[in-house]
């Protein structure tokens, strides 16, 4: 019997991230009204297998260079039954006593295969239906489309999370996630001030330049991007794409930019470069903001390469922090994000805005997939 969810004051909502890094599935829970932020609670990383992550990136790459959505229903599928698996042991692993134990919602942002909104599509693998049949839930997914078909970007979904977790604190502030792409949400004081856009490259061409070379799939700490020079005219070419020359709103897709014409380089130099590429983006990103934050908040895995954060602490006078000092954990704040959007979502609070994604107007978003 489906329980009537609108009688409810707070939410337990689980939120669901696999991003860009494709290294598996973040899951966090939190206590909300779609308004305000209560209580977070218990997470989770369910990591992916490396024979998975091959056929995700296959049908990710296989989609771009097509230019259109993956028909491929084998590789969703089974991300579908990963997640379910991600949300499984992390339940299990809580006490009875624990309210976050018994859930009342799922957002599930599935895995964005390609994302093109000028072209008036994005596809994110994954079948919501299937979760909620097999976790017994109501689950949100589908979070992107509609803001597309009403003139967004369909992208950054979480400012209105973000300015959720701003409170008592000084005005401007920005959070930057630094994940496979960087973006930033700019806050002042009221919620129509709030400004949002990709900046360009966080983790994702760092991270592949690092797997093809070396056993590693990623610059842990940023060591190796350190001890190398970044090549300054391979930069200034990449700056001169037209990504840069747009004003906000605007989104990117993973395989919009490559690290072509760095294959000179040696392991560290071209480290060195991309991570002095992801930096630079950010900067540039934050002179573009109506004034200076006077606090940025950095969260996402890029967070801790200690390189990006040498630049961007060289370069901008605002105070540079981890979101981690303000007790959110900084890898899960994504999956806390779709959490909150789920909520939203069955609430029928708008999850987008003209400043955020250049949608027309304050803008609805998810479709909830019942079990019955």
């Amino acid at each position: 019997m489906r329980k009537n969810l609108n009688n409810l004051r707070r939410y337990i909502s689980i939120g669901l991230m696999s991003g860009t890094s494709q290294d598996g599935i973040d899951v966090g829970i939190i206590e909300t009204d779609g308004k305000k932020i209560y209580e977070i609670g218990p997470s989770l990383f369910y990591p992916y297998q490396e024979s998975f992550r091959k056929d995700l990136r296959q049908v990710i790459d296989s989609s771009i260079k097509e230019g259109k959505p993956t028909k491929d229903k084998t590789v969703g599928l089974q991300l579908s039954k990963l997640h379910i698996i991600a949300m499984q042991n992390l339940i299990s692993s809580i006490g009875i006593d624990n309210k976050f134990k018994y859930p009342d919602i799922i957002g599930f942002h599935g895995h964005t295969v390609i994302h093109s909104p000028n072209d008036g599509f994005t596809q994110q693998i994954g079948d919501s239906s299937l979760i909620s049949k097999k976790m017994n839930l109501p689950v949100v997914g589908d979070f992107r489309l509609n803001d597309i078909v009403n003139g967004g970007e369909g992208a950054p979904l979480t400012p209105i999370f973000h300015k959720a977790i701003f409170n008592n604190i000084s005005y401007p502030v920005a959070i930057i996630n630094i994940g496979g792409i960087s973006n930033i949400t700019w806050i002042n004081n009221l919620e129509e001030n709030i400004i949002a856009f990709d900046l360009g490259p966080g983790n994702c061409l760092l991270d592949e330049w690092i797997s093809i070379y070396t056993n590693e799939r990623y610059d842990k700490n940023g060591k190796i991007s350190s001890t190398g020079k970044s090549n300054e005219r391979w930069l200034t070419k990449a700056f001169n794409d037209e990504f840069f020359l747009k004003s906000y709103p605007k989104s990117l897709d993973r395989g919009y930019f490559s690290f072509n014409g760095l294959s000179n380089l040696n392991l560290e130099d071209g480290a060195a470069t991309l991570a002095s590429f992801t930096a630079k983006s950010i900067i540039y990103g934050i002179n573009q903001c109506p004034t200076p934050p006077k606090d940025i908040y950095l969260s996402g895995g890029g967070r801790k390469n200690n390189t990006i954060i040498r630049i961007l602490k060289q370069n901008l006078s605002s105070k540079i922090m981890m979101i981690d000092e303000l007790n959110f954990d900084g890898d899960m704040l994504e999956a806390n994000a779709f959490a909150y959007l789920a909520v939203r979502s069955l609430k029928n609070y708008p999850l987008t805005f003209p400043n955020t994604t250049g949608v027309k107007e304050p803008t609805l978003g998810g479709k909830i997939f019942y079990n019955d």
